[in-house]
């Protein structure tokens, strides 16, 4: 064989060895891009994760509103305080009409704070005594003895009265610290038509 002829033939082994490869290149490739596709779709695959049992909430305190504040709840109000101040004023009025000592402040403390039926009884009978109190020289102990009679109604400012079912009588425990009696008695108060009242024995004594 010649030369030639010999080169050419090793020529054309090369280059139909190289085209079957080339053909063969994709057919190879396919599967292993596909093998990497399923590799990596296994590893992008979701797990699935039991369901973990859930807690149930604790019980809310009674005195918590839904929002986990705690609500403020308020003391129960008392009916009487109203009328315990009002009451209080009258009080505080009582003594400052007695420490003023006039005949005027007196007549003015029996108008207001004696009951229609026992300032009927009482009136004329408090104003003759007022009438010779004028025409006597002045009692020495007179002021000692008015600022004792105003510290007693002072002193049922801090006192807690005993109210009556419908709220209309306050009964206390005053101690009298004039004309030499100290002993504590009971002192009630009534309102009528919206006034506070001394509540005298239906005597009038």
């Amino acid at each position: 064989m010649k030369p030639k002829n010999f080169i050419l033939i090793i020529l054309l082994v090369i280059v139909v060895g190289l085209g079957i490869w080339w053909f063969m290149r994709p057919t190879t490739a396919i599967p292993e891009k596909t093998a990497e596709a399923s590799t990596q779709g296994k590893s992008y695959a979701p797990k699935l994760v039991a369901p973990q049992a859930i807690a149930p909430p604790l019980p809310r305190p009674a005195n918590e509103s839904i929002t986990g504040t705690q609500s403020n709840t308020k003391e129960p109000t008392n009916p009487n305080a109203a009328a315990r101040e009002e009451l209080n004023r009258e009080f505080s009025n009582m003594a400052k009409l007695i420490r003023a000592g006039g005949a005027s402040d007196k007549i003015e403390f029996l108008q207001t704070y004696y009951t229609p039926e026992v300032l009927a009884k009482q009136f004329n009978l408090t104003m003759k005594q007022l009438q010779q109190e004028a025409t006597m020289p002045p009692d020495p102990e007179g002021p000692l003895i008015d600022e004792e009679f105003a510290q007693s109604w002072d002193d049922l400012v801090s006192q807690t009265p005993t109210f009556n079912t419908i709220g209309d009588e306050a009964t206390y425990t005053q101690i009298k610290r004039f004309d030499g009696d100290s002993a504590p008695s009971e002192l009630t108060m009534v309102k009528i038509n919206g006034k506070w009242y001394i509540d005298f024995p239906k005597s009038g004594k």
